[in-house]
C-alpha cells in the first residue's frame, strides 16, 4: 500500500512540472512577440491622447538572423593558418634584410678595391718620383717703413757720424727672398735661397745639402745654415713676432748663418730635439768664399763648435698644442784670430732693433782675442692666446798679450696675447715657433644685396724688454736697453701687418774712429750716450 501511494505522488509531481514548463514556454514566446512587434495606436473612448494598444497575444516564432539582417562575424582563422601567414611575413622581411646586407657588402667591396687601387697608384707614383729629384719653390716679401722722431745727438752720431744730422726715415724692401728646396732620391735633401732685398747686392742665405734617415745622426746638413743657438734667430722671419731681433741675439750671432756641417735629431715622442756642428766664423754670404788667414806664422781657420738641446716639457695634445712649455740650453766654443786685423771674427755688434744703416752698439774687432765661449738659456710658456718667452746669452772672451779677459751679454723677455683667441703654434721637431692660423681671415667684399661683409683676421698685442751689455774694461761697445710695444694683424696665415713702437737708450758707447764703416772723417770723440724713439711698420707675405 505504501509503495502504491509513493508511486502516485511521483506521477502527480511529474505532471505538475510538465504543466509548469509549458506555461513558462508560452510566457516566454509572448514576451518575445511583444518585443519585436511594433505597437498600434487607438483612440480612447471620448477622444484624447492616443495610446499604444497591444495586439492580442498570439503564439509566433522568433525572427531568424537573416530576417533581422544581422551580419555574421567572419570566422576566426585557425591557429595553423595564422602561423603560416606569420612565417611567410618573417621570411619576406628576412629576405629583404639579406638583400640590403648583400648590397652593402658589394658597395664596401667596391670601395675597398678603389682604395687599394689608389694606394697602389700612390706607391707607384712615389716609386717613380724617387727616381728623380723633387723641386718646390717658395718666396717671401717684406716691405718696411721706419720713422725716427726727435733723435738725440748720440743717435745721430752713431748713425751718420755727426750729432747735428738727424737719423733719416726710410722705406725699404727688407726681404725679397726666393727659395728652392726638395729631395734627392728620398734620403737626401737640399735648400737654396737668395735675398734680393738689395737688388745690386743679392745675398744667398741657406745653401746646403743634407742626408736624412741616418743611423745615430738622423739628419746631417753641409753648407751655409743657421748657427744652433738663439731661439729668436732660429725662428723663421716668416714667424717672427717683432720686426727685428733683440739686441743680444743680433750682437752675438751676427747675421745668424755660417758655412759648416751640422747634425739634427729628435726623440720618438717629439719631446727632445737637438742640433750640433762645427762652423766657420766668417760670414761669407756676400763673397761666397772663405780665405784662410795666411800671414807669416799665422794659418788660422777661425772656427767654432756649437750646439743646442731643447726640451718641450709640456704639450697639451687634447687642445692641439694650445698649451705647452719649453726650455733649452745652447752654447758655442769659438776660436777667432785676434791678429787677423779686419778679418778678426772676435766682434760683437748690433742695430737698435730697427733697420738702421750702421750698428749703434759695436765692440769693433777685439785685438788679441784668441777664443770665446757662449752660453745661452731659453724658456717659454704658452697658455692658449697668452705666451711668455725669455732668453739669456753671455759671452766669455779670452785675450793674449797680457790683456785681461772680457764678458759681454744680455737678455730679453716678452709677453704676447691674441685678442681674437688664436695661439702661437709650436714645432716640437725643431723647438721653434710655427705658423699662426687665424680663426677668420681678413676680407672686405660687397655682397649680392649691395651691402658689405668682412672678416677681422687675427689680432695680437705684444710687449718686449731687451738689454745688451757690450762694454767691459777697455772695450766700450755700449750698453743698450729698449722697450717695444707691438701689434700684429694677421690677414691670413701667410700675410700680415706688423707695428712696432720702440723707446731705447744707449750709454757707455765710445768710438774714437766711428768712421771705420761710414767713410766719414775719424778722430772725433762723439757722444757716449743717447736715447731714441722709433716707429716701424712691416707689410709681409709668403707663398
Amino acid at each position: 500500500m505504501t509503495r502504491l501511494l509513493a508511486w502516485q505522488a511521483c506521477v502527480l509531481a511529474a505532471l505538475i512540472g510538465g504543466l509548469g514548463s509549458n506555461l513558462q514556454a508560452q510566457h516566454d514566446q509572448e514576451a518575445a512577440y511583444r518585443l519585436f512587434q511594433p505597437p498600434t495606436l487607438s483612440a480612447p473612448p471620448g477622444g484624447g491622447a492616443m495610446y499604444p494598444a497591444m495586439a492580442p497575444a498570439q503564439p509566433q516564432r522568433l525572427p531568424s538572423v537573416q530576417q533581422l539582417k544581422v551580419e555574421e562575424l567572419p570566422a576566426k582563422p585557425q591557429d595553423s593558418e595564422a602561423k603560416a601567414t606569420e612565417s611567410a611575413t618573417e621570411a619576406k622581411e628576412q629576405q629583404e634584410e639579406n638583400d640590403k646586407n648583400k648590397a652593402l657588402e658589394e658597395r664596401l667591396k667596391a670601395l675597398e678595391e678603389a682604395f687599394e687601387k689608389s694606394k697602389q697608384d700612390a706607391e707607384a707614383a712615389k716609386e717613380k718620383a724617387a727616381g728623380r729629384p723633387t723641386l718646390n719653390w717658395s718666396a717671401r716679401i717684406q716691405t718696411d717703413y721706419w720713422a725716427f722722431p726727435d733723435p738725440s745727438p748720440g743717435a745721430n752720431f752713431w748713425e751718420r757720424g755727426n750729432p747735428d744730422l738727424d737719423v733719416q726715415d726710410r722705406i725699404l724692401l727688407r726681404r725679397l727672398r726666393v727659395t728652392a728646396r726638395g729631395e734627392i732620391f728620398q734620403t737626401m735633401e737640399y735648400k737654396f735661397d737668395v735675398d734680393f732685398g738689395t737688388p745690386n747686392d743679392p745675398r744667398f742665405k741657406d745653401a746646403y745639402l743634407g742626408w736624412t734617415e741616418l743611423p745615430i745622426f738622423q739628419t746631417v746638413r753641409l753648407g751655409n745654415q743657421k748657427l744652433p743657438y738663439g731661439l729668436d734667430q732660429l725662428n723663421s722671419s716668416v714667424h717672427a713676432l717683432f720686426i727685428e731681433r733683440p739686441l743680444v741675439i743680433d750682437a752675438i750671432t751676427r747675421n745668424y748663418r755660417r758655412m759648416g756641417v751640422c747634425a739634427y735629431g729628435v726623440s720618438e715622442d717629439l719631446r727632445y730635439n737637438w742640433r750640433y756642428g762645427t762652423f766657420l766664423m766668417e760670414d761669407i754670404q756676400d763673397t761666397g768664399e772663405y780665405l784662410v788667414t795666411d800671414d807669416p806664422g799665422v794659418h788660422h781657420y777661425q772656427m767654432e763648435v756649437a750646439g743646442r738641446f731643447a726640451d718641450t716639457i709640456w704639450y697639451d695634445e687634447c687642445s692641439d698644442g694650445r698649451g705647452y712649455a719649453h726650455w733649452a740650453i745652447a752654447g758655442a766654443l769659438a776660436y777667432p784670430d785676434g791678429e787677423a786685423g779686419p778679418r778678426n771674427q772676435a766682434r760683437f755688434d748690433t742695430r737698435p732693433e730697427s733697420r738702421t744703416t750702421r750698428r749703434w752698439i759695436d765692440t769693433g774687432q777685439i785685438v788679441d782675442a784668441n777664443s770665446y765661449q757662449v752660453i745661452a738659456l731659453e724658456a717659454l710658456v704658452n697658455l692658449g692666446p697668452f705666451q711668455w718667452t725669455t732668453e739669456y746669452m753671455h759671452a766669455f772672451v779670452q785675450r793674449d798679450g797680457g790683456r785681461s779677459d772680457l764678458q759681454f751679454g744680455g737678455a730679453y723677455t716678452y709677453v704676447s696675447y691674441f685678442l681674437t683667441g688664436e695661439h702661437l703654434p709650436w714645432d716640437r721637431e725643431t723647438g721653434t715657433l710655427d705658423r699662426v692660423r687665424p680663426f677668420e681671415n681678413f676680407f672686405l667684399v660687397r655682397n649680392c644685396d649691395g651691402g658689405v661683409r668682412g672678416g677681422w683676421g687675427a689680432w695680437q698685442v705684444l710687449c718686449r724688454y731687451s738689454y745688451g751689455n757690450f762694454t767691459d774694461q777697455d772695450i766700450q761697445g755700449g750698453i743698450g736697453s729698449s722697450l717695444t710695444l707691438a701689434l700684429n694683424w694677421w690677414w691670413t696665415s701667410h700675410s700680415r701687418l706688423q707695428f712696432n713702437y720702440i723707446y731705447g737708450r744707449i750709454h757707455d758707447r765710445y768710438d774714437q774712429n766711428i768712421s771705420s764703416s761710414t767713410g766719414l772723417p775719424g778722430g772725433t770723440i762723439g757722444p757716449t750716450e743717447g736715447d731714441y724713439h722709433m716707429i716701424g711698420l712691416r707689410f709681409m707675405a709668403d707663398f
